[in-house]
């Protein structure tokens, strides 16, 4: 039980800076930003004290960002995901 709750409370801290991660990112952009999940991934641990296990990849960075998604669109952020029209495996992420 004490692993379940430690990684319970790491889930958290994960998601947590995600969303509030997003937040100030739109707080200072008028426009809505287009990104891919790699681009997302360096914004955030650029601007953030982001947690020790944070997602090593974009495909991690996505499955977590699914877990906040509810909540980021409550807080009035628009998010839609996409594919870039030239190449088949780029995956964008638009935050409006």
């Amino acid at each position: 039980m004490v692993s379940r709750s430690k990684n319970n409370n790491e889930n958290k801290q994960i998601s947590d800076a995600i969303f509030h991660g997003v937040k100030m990112i739109m707080k200072r952009r008028v426009t809505p930003l287009t990104t891919t999940m790699t681009q997302l991934n360096e914004t955030l641990m650029n601007n953030m004290n982001v947690p020790a296990n944070w997602p090593g990849s974009a495909s991690a960075l996505r499955v977590a960002l699914n877990k906040v998604l509810n909540r980021i669109r409550n807080s009035g952020v628009s998010v839609r995901f996409s594919r870039a029209p030239e190449h088949m495996r780029t995956r964008l992420v638009r935050f409006n």
